[in-house]
């Protein structure tokens, strides 16, 4: 999945023609796979289904990814291990980062997770997901753009909290009841008006997307000076940015680097 959008990088980087419209999504693309090597991640999300893990001797247990938006499963040595209900019953709970064992468990391990490779099989997912509600506006195709955070990516879901039920999503033209989405914003039917909306969804955080934008803008000045370092003008000196991804861009990126978990 992109980073960022056409609209949004001719936004920031004040482009009003269409000269390049063919060549920013390229560029784009590019860059979301720079973004995703540095950092070691996938954005928004990413689901891992029976991943196997070291234990820790501990209660504890960083998973891989973060921050942990759901576990589905958890088994230690073949063993489903249980969520805990409340923390104190036993199984396991989470947060933003780590898995807890709650009590005792049974087995040779007790309270613990062992200290052993691949001992452990969890399923999870993990990213970037938030929700936001407003209210629907008036017009023929209203719409909503949502921004907690970030740029929705991804849909999770859309509660019409005015109806007291679950919308439906359409490719285009949605009818009452319905919404589509696109570029991050949601569109709804004209009948929903005033409604209040809930909206869920992943989304790209907001310092990723700045970041990879500035670097489809540095790739755009870069193509027309290839191989030049720098120039000397009449009455100063140009020097050239030459890296993949820029100092500026890095500091953006630094909080999402992925953890290694030795």
């Amino acid at each position: 999945m992109n980073l960022t959008t056409l609209a949004n990088v001719k936004q920031y980087l004040s482009i009003p023609t269409t000269n390049q419209d063919a060549l920013i999504p390229r560029l784009i693309a590019r860059e979301t796979s720079l973004v995703e090597q540095w950092t070691g991640r996938q954005f928004p999300t990413v689901t891992r289904v029976s991943k196997r893990l070291n234990g820790t001797g501990t209660k504890r247990l960083v998973l891989p990814d973060n921050p942990i938006i759901s576990v589905s499963a958890l088994s230690i040595y073949g063993t489903d291990v249980p969520v805990s209900p409340d923390g104190v019953q036993a199984g396991y709970m989470y947060d933003d980062t780590c898995l807890y064992l709650v009590g005792d468990i049974g087995g040779m391990w007790g309270s613990r997770f062992p200290q052993q490779p691949q001992c452990i099989v969890c399923s999870w997912v993990a990213g970037y997901r938030t929700s936001e509600t407003d209210f629907v506006p008036t017009g023929n195709a209203p719409t909503l753009t949502p921004s907690n955070g970030g740029t929705a990516a991804a849909v999770v879901s859309v509660f019409d909290n005015t109806a007291n039920s679950s919308m439906t999503q359409v490719g285009s033209g949605p009818l009452t009841g319905q919404f589509s989405f696109a570029d991050g914003v949601f569109t709804f039917n004209s009948a929903q008006y005033n409604h209040s909306v809930t909206m869920t969804y992943d989304y790209i955080p907001a310092a990723v997307e700045q970041a990879t934008i500035e670097m489809v803008g540095l790739d755009l000045q870069q193509r027309n000076n290839i191989g030049i370092n720098s120039k000397n003008l009449a009455t100063e000196s140009l020097t050239y940015e030459k890296k993949g991804i820029s100092d500026s861009a890095k500091e953006l990126l630094m909080p999402f680097k992925r953890m290694v978990i030795a």
